[in-house]
């Protein structure tokens, strides 16, 4: 899937959820991620401590859209021990 499309997918959510931004980006990054994993199924889970971004190929998502990945790791590194969770996709 392309990155334009991603986006196109991104911003259709955005509108389509009463106020998403602050939804997503308030405590459910995580959903977030479910629901791209759900329609992209290769998308990884990254987290810095404080949220959840979404890895597609060598870009980075959240529901603002492209984000700049600045110190997050994949979700693996902060739950080494935690079984996966509604299939969630490790790197």
């Amino acid at each position: 899937m392309s990155h334009k499309q991603i986006l196109k997918i991104i911003e259709e959510i955005r509108v389509s959820v009463p106020n998403a931004v602050q939804l997503f980006t308030n405590g459910k990054c995580l959903d977030f991620f479910f629901i791209l994993n759900a329609i992209i199924p290769n998308a990884v889970a990254y987290y810095d401590g404080n949220h959840v971004i979404t890895k597609i190929g060598d870009r980075y998502y959240d529901i603002i859209g492209e984000v700049k990945k600045l110190n997050h790791l994949p979700m693996i590194v902060h739950y080494p021990n935690q079984l996966k969770y509604r299939d969630l996709n490790y790197e």
